[in-house]
């Protein structure tokens, strides 16, 4: 079992409340929407300010720390 946090999510053009769960091989989105990708697939990865940053697939990824 992984790593979870409750935070403001923005996936693409998706967005909204979420639960993040960090698992061995992916990370994965649940909430106002659901998505998921390997970790692998990751690119442009970042964090500052409460807010991590990465771009999978063609899409921007923001997941901002929600407390």
């Amino acid at each position: 079992m992984g790593r979870e946090a409750r935070c403001s999510a923005r996936w693409g053009k998706q967005h909204g409340d979420a639960t993040a769960l960090l698992e061995t091989s992916e990370i994965i989105v649940r909430g106002a929407f659901r998505a998921a990708a390997p970790l692998a697939d990751l690119r442009n990865l970042r964090a500052g300010g409460g807010v991590l940053r990465f771009s999978v697939g063609g899409d921007d990824v923001a997941l901002q720390n929600s407390g």
